[in-house]
């Protein structure tokens, strides 16, 4: 049993492993897709690394592994180093336990002529941004809804587990919310508000992509969505601040639109201990604080974010006007996610014990919802107190959203 303790420390050098071990870990995985198809299929040769193959991947003949790790080399190859230091390195020919040659492998795929779509993907997020001039609750309720409407349920390769399905399309909307490279102080909160409400609108596009959310009926996707979104948001946001800031404790500056942060260290930036809001504010921002200081220490990777994610999406057990169908589904779903984090820790990270490092993903779960019930009930009191129609700006658009949902029965 690995030491709580030192968890977080040993699992940041097992992280730098991970990608050598993903690499056998898909090589195998496309193995056994190609004897899966053989019954359907004669199998050509991966035109990189020669293991049979039925399947087109990136335009080319390739197996499912190496078009894997093209995808992660686009932005990441140029730090490659060739094992023979002559660029010659036979890939047909595998070792146990020693993974082919980067650099060539790289190579290799430019070669044969690999190509990717690099907009396709993102923009299906960038294509739905939009600069709203207000909180007009009617616009973004009829956005979210032609995005529902539209999502139907897709079949879904046996090959690819929910997780990793939801890990796909959540690393294409990581990809157009990050920071820009250098980020200033908030000092205008229209262009935050205007972040949050497109935020909002991607979440809902982004699980309209999930097949079995796309499944629901459109009264179900509104209450998941709703339900999900403000937890899902808080760790998005701590997860950008991971990425961008790195994974330093000390450091409790969170970005909170594309181009500004705030910093937790100094809540006189936010409010002055005279106003009003401070009893219920200062409190809050302390939680959400030691929220992201938990999250950095964690130093959680995109596959634990997406079963993070996922576990919030489907602990539905509150909202009893969910269909029996639904809830089962989401008892399903938990088990299965589950079961690809096991595979995940065991055949990718080779992580022989990892109950510890489970509970610190749990513990994160738990405290984020513990800071989204903080904030329904500040936002309680903002109903009970006067603070000013300024107050709150950045619960305004959440608060009238779900009074709108409310009133439109959704």
């Amino acid at each position: 049993m690995i030491c709580s303790q030192n968890i977080s420390d040993q699992f940041e050098f097992i992280q730098n492993r991970s990608e050598y071990q993903m690499e056998e870990s898909e090589e195998r995985s496309s193995s056994a897709q190609s004897k899966r198809s053989l019954a359907n299929k004669t199998p050509e040769p991966c035109l990189v690394c020669g293991v049979p193959t039925s399947t087109l991947h990136l335009q080319v003949n390739a197996c499912y592994a190496c078009a894997a790790f093209y995808r992660r080399s686009i932005n990441t190859h140029s730090a490659y180093r060739c094992q023979k230091n002559n660029t010659q390195c036979d890939l047909t020919i595998k070792t146990i336990g020693k993974p082919l040659c980067r650099l060539c492998r790289y190579n290799k795929c430019v070669e044969v002529g690999m190509t990717i779509n690099k907009s396709r993907g993102n923009d299906e997020f960038e294509n739905v941004t939009t600069e709203f001039s207000s909180v007009d609750l009617e616009e973004i309720y009829e956005k979210i809804k032609n995005i529902f409407e539209k999502s139907t349920s897709t079949s879904q390769s046996a090959e690819i587990s929910y997780t990793q399905q939801f890990t796909d399309i959540l690393t294409k909307l990581l990809e157009t919310s990050k920071p820009k490279t250098s980020l200033t102080l908030l000092t205008d909160n229209d262009l935050r508000l205007n972040f949050v409400m497109n935020q909002f609108v991607k979440c809902a596009k982004m699980l309209s992509k999930y097949s079995p959310f796309a499944a629901l009926t459109l009264e179900e996707k509104f209450q998941l969505h709703s339900h999900f979104w403000e937890a899902f948001n808080l760790s998005e946001r701590c997860y950008q601040a991971l990425q961008h800031f790195g994974n330093d404790t000390n450091d409790t500056r969170i970005p909170v639109d594309g181009s500004q942060y705030i910093d937790f260290s100094d809540l006189s930036q936010l409010l002055d201990e005279s106003d009003s809001k401070y009893v219920f504010l200062a409190p809050f921002l302390k939680k959400a604080a030691s929220f992201l200081c938990t999250f950095k220490k964690t130093n959680i990777t995109t596959f634990e974010f997406a079963y993070m994610s996922q576990i919030a999406l489907w602990s539905c057990y509150g909202l009893s006007t969910l269909s029996e169908s639904t809830q089962n589904l989401a008892e399903k779903i938990v088990k299965q996610i589950s079961d690809d984090l096991h595979d995940y820790y065991v055949n990718d990270l080779r992580l022989s014990s990892y109950a510890a490092r489970q509970a610190q993903l749990f513990r994160l779960i738990s405290f984020g919802d513990l800071i989204v019930r903080d904030k329904r009930e500040m936002l309680i009191a903002k109903e009970i107190f006067d603070f000013g129609p300024n107050s709150f700006s950045f619960c305004q658009f959440e608060t009238n959203y779900f009074d709108f949902l409310k009133k439109c029965r959704i």
